[in-house]
């Protein structure tokens, strides 16, 4: 949906590897499957991917050959790619990855464009948010029926009552 609104040829999702050197290529248009989790792309000015990640703002580029800010990826010339937009998907406290386009033709990419990419990463931010918050809960839960079908709730519920029982009082 990205690439064709934008009218790219190229789109893709890059996770932040928890080494945070590199980003793992997770979805995208235009790439070749096998690329899918398995293709990784360094962080800091070695792409335009980190250098967006650096920076922490969106990274525009109208002509590759002529980039200087950062190192352009051989795989963007193989396959022709001349112009491209990396925003950063951003959570609360750290940043998943980036989400990119990228054209075969010079383009200069509108501030609308950038605002657009923007909207979508923030959507997956949030998205990939309430993942982790789900995983989360999912583990608590686990945890805490394993407490309730194990015999630690009767002991520690048995220990409280005698101690009552006895007329010992806890001191806050």
């Amino acid at each position: 949906m990205v690439a064709e609104t934008l009218g790219t040829e190229f789109c893709k999702v890059l996770e932040m590897l928890p080494d945070r050197r590199s980003l793992l290529l997770r979805t995208g248009v235009g790439w070749k499957a096998e690329m899918f989790d398995r293709a990784t792309v360094p962080t800091g000015t070695d792409s335009q991917a980190g250098y967006a990640l650096l920076s922490e703002e969106p990274v525009v580029v109208a002509d590759f050959r002529t980039e200087s800010r950062f190192n352009v990826l051989p795989l963007l010339h193989e396959l022709g790619i001349v112009s491209g937009v990396t925003v950063i998907i951003r959570g609360r406290e750290q940043s998943f990855g980036v989400l990119a386009v990228h054209t075969i033709r010079q383009r200069s990419f509108s501030l609308d464009d950038v605002n657009f990419l923007r909207s979508v990463a923030n959507v997956l931010a949030a998205a990939m948010e309430n993942q982790h918050a789900q995983n989360a809960l999912g583990v608590s839960e686990k945890r805490l029926r394993s407490l309730v079908q194990s015999d630690l709730i009767g002991i520690i519920g048995w220990g409280h009552r005698r101690r009552h029982q006895r007329g010992e009082r806890r001191v806050s």
